[in-house]
C-alpha cells in the first residue's frame, strides 16, 4: 500500500477537477490564526500548586554526615499542619512545616524522595531533588603481585569466585560462553559447560549451594548445582554484568551507577544502592565480589577496582591494576580489566578478559606500608 505522508500525495488520488479546490481548502485552513475557544483565556495551563519548598534548593549538594532540613510553606500563609516522608530506605511523620534527615539514612546520590504535605485540609505531594555526596574522597591503593598462575587465554572472564579452593568462571562472548570450574594453580578446566549460542554470559556467583549465572541482554539468570548442572532459571528486567553475594542476598551491577539487591530464592528485587564518589556517580560498575565486608567492583575499560560501603553507596578506595597486564600487546576493551575472587584463606586474586594469567595480588594504600 502507497503511504500517505502530505497533502500532495493525497491530491494525487483525488480527481483533477477537485485537486485545486481541494488544496485550496488545505492552504485556507493552514493559514492565520485560529480563534481561541469562548472562556479558553480563563484556562489555567496547570494546576496551581498552593506548598511551596522553601528548602533545600533543587540539585544542592549534600555530603553524608550533613543533615538535610526540609521546609514547606503555603503560598497563602496557611499552617502547615504536618509531614509525610519517604523514600525506599525512610519513612518519617512529623507536625509541622520541617523535617531533619541524617543524609547517611538516605545513601549517596539522588534519593527518590517522596513528601506529602498537610495543610488546610488538603494535601500535595513535593518530590524534592537533592544529591548527596561522601564526605571524603576515595583512598588511593595499588598492589603488589604475590604469584602468578596461567589463565586460558580462550576465557573472555566476566564472573570468578571460589567456592573452598575450586575456582569457578562466566565467560562471556556469544556462542563461546561458557560456565566452568578449574584448578586454578594449573589452569585446567575440571568442568566445563556451554550456553546456547544465542547466551552471552556475564556475571557468576555462589549461594546456598547454587550457582548464579547472568547473561548480558537475555534477561536470563540460571542456577546449576555445583556439579554445574543446570536445575533452573529466572527471567527479570536487568541488563546483566556482574553478580556477587552478600550474606543472603545477591548484589547485580548493570553497567550504569545502581547496584540492585537481589533475593536468591525468587530472583526479586529488595533494594537499589547508587554508587557515588565524592565527586559525582561512577558508572561501568561490572564484575564484583564481596571482601572483607565491603564490595569490590571492576569499572569496565579502566585497570580500576572501586572499594564501595554498600551500606550508603559510597566508594571508599580504588585500587590501581594499571600495569598487571602489558597493554602494548593486550590494547583495547576487549581486554579490560574483570575479574575478582577471594580464596577462603583471604587471598585476592584478579584477572582480565583473554588474560593469560590470573595473578594474587597485595593490596596496600599508595603512600602508606
Amino acid at each position: 500500500m502507497r503511504k500517505i505522508n502530505s497533502y500532495t500525495s493525497v491530491a494525487g488520488f483525488l480527481p483533477k477537477a477537485m485537486t485545486s479546490v481541494f488544496l485550496l481548502a488545505l492552504m485556507v485552513s493552514c493559514g492565520g490564526e485560529r480563534e481561541a475557544p469562548k472562556g479558553a483565556e480563563n484556562v489555567s495551563p496547570r494546576i496551581r500548586k498552593n506548598i511551596v519548598l522553601q528548602s533545600p534548593k533543587a540539585n544542592e549538594r549534600y555530603a553524608i554526615g550533613d543533615t538535610l532540613r526540609f521546609l514547606f510553606a503555603h503560598r497563602d500563609n496557611k499552617p502547615i499542619d504536618s509531614l509525610w516522608l519517604e523514600n525506599d530506605k525512610t519513612k518519617t511523620s512529623v507536625s509541622g512545616a520541617a523535617v531533619n534527615v541524617p543524609s547517611a539514612r538516605l545513601g549517596v546520590g539522588v534519593p527518590d524522595l517522596k513528601v506529602t504535605v498537610f495543610a488546610d485540609g488538603q494535601n500535595e505531594t513535593i518530590y524534592p531533588k537533592v544529591r548527596v555526596l561522601p564526605d571524603q574522597p576515595p583512598v588511593r591503593y595499588t598492589y603488589r603481585v604475590v604469584k602468578t598462575y596461567p589463565h586460558d587465554e580462550s576465557s573472555y572472564t566476566q564472573g570468578l569466585f571460589f567456592r573452598g579452593d575450586t575456582l569457578y568462571e562466566s565467560t562471556g562472548q556469544r556462542g563461546y560462553s561458557t560456565i566452568r570450574k578449574y584448578n586454578y594453580r594449573d589452569g585446567k578446566p575440571l568442568v566445563n559447560v556451554n550456553l546456547d549460542d544465542q547466551y552471552f554470559g556475564e556475571g557468576a556467583t555462589y549461594w546456598n549451594h547454587q550457582i548464579f549465572q547472568l547473561t548480558w541482554m537475555a534477561r536470563k539468570a540460571f542456577v546449576y548445582d555445583e556439579t554445574l548442572a543446570k536445575r533452573k532459571e529466572y527471567t527479570h528486567t536487568y541488563e546483566g554484568w556482574g553478580l556477587t553475594t552478600k550474606g543472603d542476598t545477591l548484589v547485580l551491577s548493570d553497567g550504569s551507577e545502581k547496584l540492585y539487591l537481589i533475593n536468591p530464592v525468587d530472583f526479586s528485587e529488595i533494594g537499589v544502592v547508587q554508587v557515588y564518589d565524592n565527586q559525582g556517580k561512577v558508572t561501568e560498575l561490572n564484575e564484583l565480589e564481596w571482601v572483607d565486608g565491603v564490595l569490590y567492583a571492576n569499572i569496565y575499560g579502566l585497570d580500576k577496582v572501586a572499594i564501595i560501603d554498600l551500606s550508603t553507596g559510597a566508594v571508599t578506595g580504588y585500587i590501581d591494576g594499571s600495569g598487571l597486564i602489558d597493554r602494548s600487546r593486550y590494547v583495547g576493551m576487549d581486554y579490560a580489566m574483570n575479574g575478582i575472587a577471594v580464596h577462603e584463606d583471604g587471598r585476592l586474586f584478579l584477572t582480565g578478559k583473554w588474560w593469560p594469567s590470573l595473578f594474587e595480588v597485595a593490596i596496600y594504600q599508595v603512600g602508606g606500608n
